[in-house]
Parts: C-alpha cells; structure tokens; sequence
C-alpha cells in the first residue's frame, strides 16, 4: 500500500519507530497501526484519488485453517474502522472453513 499511496510511507516508518515488535502483535492490532490509523488521518478528498481494491490471491493455500480465518476476520474488522472502506477481492476455493468464516462475518440478508 505504502508503493501505491506515498503519503502513508512516514505513517507506517513511525509506527515501527514507536512500537518496534509490531509484527508480533495480533493482526488487528497491526492492521489498525499500519492500515485504519494512516487512511483514516488522510483528507477525504486525498482518499478519493486512490484506488481501494486488494487482491488477496490463494488463501485457500495458507497453512491453517485459524489463520486463514484470522484473516479474514482481520478483513472485516478494517473495513469497520475505516472511514472510507477498502474493497477486498479473494480469490481462493471455497473451502469449507473459508466459506464458513464468510458466513459468520458476512451473514446474507
């Protein structure tokens, strides 16, 4: 993110400076330091000039079934702080845990 919106590059340099064991916190809490705080601080007009789609590709063929999970709860729980959501695009099979994960934090309507 920080290679296709430059102004989050000081943000996440001084998250680490800060809090050097980041990468061994939860992954809520890293993506809060290094993804909703950063987006969140820009200007709504500075946000609508990028584009807000990631792809996450083969999360089926991440080991473990809690962290795939864990992942996409992580999905969820930034598109909640966000003030302007991120869109997510998974590509992955839909393995029943996955698609259980799905169901519990995307229920249909």
């Amino acid at each position: 993110m920080v290679r296709r919106i430059p102004f989050l590059y000081t943000f996440v340099q001084e998250a680490f400076e800060i809090e050097p064991g980041l990468l061994k916190k939860t992954m809520e809490v890293q993506a809060m330091r290094l993804i909703v705080e950063p987006l969140n601080i820009m200007a709504p007009e500075d946000r609508s000039q990028y584009p807000y789609v990631i792809l996450l590709d083969g999360l089926d063929e991440i080991s473990g079934v809690t962290v795939q999970q864990a992942i996409l709860k992580t999905i969820a729980f930034i598109n909640d702080h966000l003030h302007t959501p991120l869109h997510f695009l998974i590509a992955s099979r839909p393995e029943p845990p996955i698609h259980q994960a799905f169901d519990e934090l995307m229920p249909r309507r």
